[in-house]
């Protein structure tokens, strides 16, 4: 029974983390392209897709590290793995955004997010190595 109340107190805690994290990231994310763009014609666009992009890309990368963390085996690269793949995944579908809606600073809009979502990767995949 404590160990069903404790794996409980877990999936809210992530949930929870979760949640506040792709809040964060769509505020964070999206202030930054706006500033980085702001010569631009298109500065709000690639704002909000920066933001919108971020929030969503923020849940799925939880679940995506959650997944290669279980797939990979665990050996000594079996932590850095699941973030690399992660983050290389959802960078290309950033980038791939970016370039659809013509943002002017693609590398400097989206370099930032890739090095802070690489460490939230890992910090995410260390957090599910305490939680299993």
């Amino acid at each position: 029974m404590n160990n069903k109340i404790e794996k409980n107190k877990s999936t809210r805690a992530l949930k929870s983390y979760k949640y506040t994290s792709a809040i964060l990231a769509f505020i964070l994310w999206s202030v930054w392209a706006y500033f980085i763009n702001i010569e631009s014609d298109n500065n709000m666009v690639s704002a909000f897709a920066q933001g919108a992009s971020s929030f969503f890309i923020t849940l799925m990368m939880i679940k995506l590290i959650e997944f290669f963390y279980n797939f990979f085996p665990k050996n000594r690269w079996f932590f850095i793995l699941p973030s690399i793949v992660t983050v290389g995944l959802t960078s290309s579908f950033v980038v791939f955004i970016h370039m659809w809606i013509d943002t002017a600073n693609i590398f400097f809009t989206v370099l930032p997010t890739v090095m802070v979502s690489f460490l939230f990767a890992l910090y995410t995949t260390r957090k599910f190595k305490r939680i299993t």
